[in-house]
């Protein structure tokens, strides 16, 4: 069979109208990782801090939560709207999640869920207070004031410390600690 010139021209349009398996392979995948990508960039764009912060809690995560100028290491426990419980190894700690400033996890997490409400650090320290437990109250500006939990009013806590007693303005605190008994 003789070629003519220019026919190979119309047998690879042909070809390409109707389309190698292979090319529709390839575009698919672009347009799947396309749209992966985009349903991320959407995800990432709608999250919150509270979101993450429960995601992380539902895993069981280890993760490492900077809380004012302090970083509690642990698991999240649980996260309502105004606090996140967080445990270690020694120590139980409640974070208040408007002073939450940086969540460190070992994979990306996204979420645009918020908690349900529950009781804020104020009300649980109140609730706390007659068993009259050992406590670290960590305060935005770098103060820690670490002794026994005496009484809870309107706005503030009373710590008997060692040889004082030590009235915190409640609004001042990022993170209550509670040690472990016997840590």
């Amino acid at each position: 069979m003789r070629r003519v010139a220019g026919d190979d021209d119309g047998v690879d349009a042909f070809l390409a109208a109707l389309g190698h398996p292979d090319d529709e392979r390839a575009a698919a995948s672009a347009r799947s990782r396309s749209r992966r990508r985009w349903l991320h960039q959407l995800a990432a764009e709608s999250s919150t801090l509270a979101g993450v912060l429960l995601t992380l809690a539902e895993r069981g995560d280890e993760v490492a939560v900077r809380c004012g100028p302090w970083t509690h290491q642990g698991r999240l426990r649980s996260v309502t709207q105004a606090l996140a419980m967080m445990e270690s190894a020694d120590a139980v700690a409640l974070l208040t999640v408007a002073a939450v400033t940086l969540v460190e996890a070992s994979t990306e997490v996204t979420d645009d869920r918020m908690p349900e409400a529950g009781p804020d650090l104020d009300e649980v320290l109140a609730a706390l207070a007659p068993e009259r437990p050992a406590v670290r109250l960590q305060l935005r500006d770098g103060t820690e004031v670490a002794g026994t939990l005496l009484g809870v009013g309107k706005d503030a806590a009373q710590v008997r410390l060692t040889s004082s007693v030590a009235t915190v303005r409640l609004s001042a605190l990022a993170a209550c600690v509670l040690p472990e008994r016997g840590a």
